[in-house]
């Protein structure tokens, strides 16, 4: 009777339960010992059962304005906020905004942010395989409208943060389509690291985040990520 139980139509075979035990039983190892989130497991295991994709539970930060705002504006915002940017810096950035797109001004979107071990991926990480990932948890629907989240969606994120939040030796990288270089031997992120005595809006290239996923620094856990949900409007 047991084995008919298991074995019969559109049941598991005894093989086929082992198999799915020592998996159950493989996560709830990594999850005791802190290389799952449960968080994000729960939500991928929900995933499963409900046969679609599940936006993450809490944003980071809701309701950013998306709306028409030049780079050039944007950094004279964040200047005033009392980050700290480098002249090469903002040269880079409005050469890259010159190729900015508007969206209509009622345009708002939330973030989410987080580290690749808390998305459940493992060591070596890589951007691509990054953002694959942050897409799964939280999806971008590009029948929306506005172009593929870059450097406008990263500058504007960056207003809605608190400088004192990475003050203290800790970075964020916005997750968005990389800047590519004139040269197009370059593509770039916009990042927010702090250095213990002020806030910086950097560009890093994918090269150099790929280097500092590949050798954290002893003082610095691997950092955070921040990604666009799907945009939306204003209600009336």
């Amino acid at each position: 009777m047991a084995a008919h139980a298991v074995a019969g139509d559109h049941k598991m075979s005894y093989e086929q339960l082992g198999a799915f035990t020592a998996r159950v039983d493989e996560i709830k190892r990594q999850i005791d010992k802190g290389t799952l989130s449960y968080a994000l497991t729960m939500l991928d295991l929900q995933k499963i059962v409900d046969h679609k994709p599940r936006m993450a539970a809490e944003p980071w930060k809701k309701a950013v304005p998306m709306g028409e705002l030049h780079v050039s504006d944007c950094i004279e915002k964040l200047r005033k906020a009392h980050y700290f940017i480098h002249p090469e810096t903002e040269h880079k950035l409005i050469l890259f905004g010159m190729n900015h797109q508007f969206v209509k001004p009622d345009t708002l979107a939330d973030f989410w942010k987080y580290t690749p071990l808390e998305l459940g991926l493992e060591p070596p990480f890589s951007y691509t395989r990054i953002l694959e990932r942050l897409r799964e948890v939280v999806p971008y629907k590009t029948d929306f409208g506005p172009p593929q989240p870059t450097l406008e969606t990263a500058l504007k994120l960056a207003l809605e943060v608190d400088p004192m939040e990475f003050r203290f030796h800790s970075k964020l990288v916005i997750a968005t389509k990389p800047l590519e270089s004139s040269s197009g031997l370059d593509e770039y992120l916009l990042v927010i690291r702090g250095d213990g005595v002020r806030t910086h809006i950097l560009l890093r290239t994918l090269k150099e985040i790929g280097h500092d996923l590949s050798h954290p620094s002893a003082n610095e856990a691997v950092f955070p990520f921040a990604v666009m949900g799907t945009p939306y409007r204003k209600k009336k």
